[in-house]
């Protein structure tokens, strides 16, 4: 009799448990739930305060860290971001291949190469058919100026979707850095045919056909960036080099006092202000 009775009451408590977690469950999926339709309002304060309640209903909630990290990116607080995306990977970590993908984003974003790579890589390991991955990996690398990686990855990405401009254009850059400038506009030309609106590409067509000695297929290149970008201080640079290599050297130092101006050394490097001092005083 003695042990039939506890057993009863072991089942009871059991059973009691499973109903208090369950009400714990049915609370903070509530508030998920009332953040999320703050959420689609964009009203992001709102949507952090259910989403903390949900956090104090149940601690362990990934889902609850998760749209936490959504709305701080969006409300621009990207470190904050970073750490509630961390937190939901330690609490789940397999769960959500979106954790990585969002986080290592905003690595990227911060200029943190080495762990937006870290994430892309983890991403690509829970879902490797997500070949947009490979172009995001690929663009890391080249931002550490890890070429070969970044040419691998690349091309993996443009295996499996040729119509990313995107990797046209990393990859139309990184051989105008290696001085391969038929391959680099080999490239270009591929993304400019598909998308004749990036300022980038053309500004780098007309740099390697400037290293190629086509002068007219460079003016026209650039001035065709110019009329996408009319404030983008590299396109202006280039523009001078054309100018320098046709002995125009008065109208090439409008152009780069032009690009100094738009904040070519802020973003590039003193090679303006060291081309005028050459040409220009």
């Amino acid at each position: 009799m003695y042990r039939h009775s506890i057993r009863f009451y072991s089942i009871v408590l059991l059973l009691l448990l499973i109903s208090i977690l369950t009400s714990c469950r049915n609370r903070d999926n509530k508030m998920i739930a009332r953040g999320n339709i703050e959420f689609q309002k964009k009203n992001y304060e709102e949507a952090l305060l259910y989403y903390k309640k949900a956090l104090k209903i149940n601690p362990n909630s990934w889902e609850a860290y998760y749209d936490m990290a959504l709305c701080k990116a969006n409300l621009g607080n990207d470190t904050g971001a970073i750490n509630d995306y961390s937190n939901a990977a330690k609490i789940n970590p397999r769960e959500n291949v979106n954790i990585y993908i969002n986080r290592g984003d905003l690595y990227y974003k911060i200029k943190d190469f080495e762990k937006a790579i870290a994430d892309y890589k983890f991403a690509i390991e829970l879902n490797p058919s997500n070949f947009d991955l490979y172009l995001a990996l690929g663009s890391s690398y080249r931002n550490l100026k890890n070429y070969d990686d970044a040419i691998k990855n690349l091309k993996i990405a443009l295996e499996h979707n040729s119509s990313m401009v995107k990797a046209y254009s990393e990859l139309g850059y990184i051989y105008l850095v290696q001085k391969n400038y038929p391959l680099a506009i080999e490239f270009l030309d591929k993304g400019i045919a598909i998308d004749s609106t990036d300022a980038i590409m053309f500004n780098n067509r007309a740099n390697a056909k400037l290293e190629l000695k086509d002068i007219a297929g460079a003016i026209a290149d650039i001035n065709k960036s110019m009329s996408l970008d009319s404030k983008n201080s590299y396109a202006y640079k280039i523009k001078a080099l054309i100018l320098i290599a046709q002995n125009k050297k008065a109208e090439a130092c409008v152009e780069l006092k032009k690009s100094l101006s738009l904040g070519y050394t802020e973003k590039y490097g003193n090679e303006v202000s060291e081309l005028l001092k050459q040409y220009c005083e």
